[in-house]
Formats: C-alpha cells, structure tokens, sequence
C-alpha cells in the first residue's frame, strides 16, 4: 500500500474505467479500413485484427516515410476521424457509469485531491458522456486525443494532465484498465491501478505496468488510506 499524503492527484482513464463504452469496435474498423483501401493504402498493410489507434499509425508512415505524399495525410485523417466519432457518439448514447465511479470522485474531491482525465476519446463524445452523467465539475484537468499530437500510449498524452495539474509524476496514481494506460505511466515511473475486467487478465495488467489490480473502482480510496 502507499500513503496517501505522498499522493496530490488521481488521473483516470475513461473507457472501461469510469463508464462501460458499448461501441462497435469491429464496425468502426472495417469502415475505416475500406476507406484506407479507397484512398490507396495497401490491403497487406492493415487489418481488422489491428487496434484503429495502430492502423493510423501505420497510414502516418506510409504516406509520410514509404511514398512520400504527406500532404495526403490530413485529409485521410479527417475521414477516418469522422468515421470513428460517429461510432463513438452512437457508443456514448448507451453507455453506463461503472458502479461506484460517481462516489469516488466525490470522495476524492472531498478529500481535496487534484483529479484528471486522459482518454482515446475526441473532445465532443468526452465532453457528450461527462455532462451526460454529471461528473465533468470533478475533473481539474481533461486531455482527450484531439487535444494531443501523441495519445498515449505515448508519455505526452499523460504529461499534458501532470502539467494542467501542476503535479508531477511521484504524486499521483493512474487509474486504468488497458495495458495502453499503463505503458506511459510506467514511462513517467507514477503509481497505476488497474480495474480488472473481462478485457484483460490480471497478469497482463500486472506486467504492462500495473502497481495494483482491483475489482471495484472504490478500493482506491483504501489504496490512498495505506
């Protein structure tokens, strides 16, 4: 355990952490990746079983490092973006707070606990869920993928809420529930949390990073008591 007066901040991923997002993950890929194929990228390049977040990845290099066109780039960007908040906003429509995530951040709030939010999301489908449930009062800082050049699992996406924050790294947790989450703190060497689920298994939360794996997102709080 740890002592939570060593502690200043609480970051906490979204999806799958502090609501259930009932998005049509396999849907959204295919409609990207038959846009991609139209606008030339290569079928042996790219495919359903890769993460969307990955297949952009991909696509940034080959147009900018294999054929040399970035100037393609933006505008494939725009499409896929439009392609992939039009999922979102139909999952954020459905979706559920996972039980026990309003009266946590009350609880740390109360405590008086800087609390941040870095999330995959766009800025209109967070902000959509965040009032939808009314708990974006509680977010001192509030970092989605549009507001970065490098989403996390990249380092900046995290950095940017220790600096909305003004905390550093040695003084908050991460709270998270994919290997994704984890891959950055590990980087900044802060504290992470993992909530199980049925995504991922204990040991892969535990060796992508994870300090602690819980079942119910209020165990924080004993976390934080030591």
């Amino acid at each position: 355990m740890i002592k939570g007066e060593n502690i200043n901040a609480i970051v906490f991923d979204l999806d799958g952490t502090l609501i259930y997002f009932k998005i049509d993950y396999m849907s959204a890929r295919r409609e990207v990746i038959k846009k991609l194929f139209l606008s030339g990228i290569p079928d042996f390049l790219i495919s359903e079983n890769q993460r969307i977040m990955d297949i952009i990845k991909i696509v940034e290099n080959y147009f900018t490092k294999v054929i040399k066109k970035p100037d393609k780039l933006s505008f494939i960007n725009k499409e896929v973006d439009d392609i992939i908040t039009k999922y979102e906003m139909d999952g954020a429509y459905k979706t559920d707070l996972i039980p026990g995530a309003k009266d946590l951040l009350m609880n740390l709030k109360r405590k008086q606990y800087k609390i941040g939010l870095f999330t995959l999301e766009n800025k209109k489908v967070t902000n959509y869920i965040l009032k939808k449930f009314s708990i974006k009062s509680y977010f001192d800082s509030i970092v989605t993928r549009d507001d970065v050049d490098n989403p996390k699992p990249h380092p900046d996406h995290l950095k940017l809420v220790l600096d909305q924050l003004d905390v550093t790294s040695d003084k908050i947790i991460v709270v998270g529930d994919n290997p994704i989450d984890f891959e950055c703190t590990k980087q900044l060497n802060a504290l992470a949390v993992a909530l199980l689920s049925d995504r991922h298994t204990r040991d892969e939360l535990l060796n992508s990073g994870a300090n602690f794996v819980i079942e119910n997102l209020l165990d924080i709080l004993q976390i934080l008591e030591g």
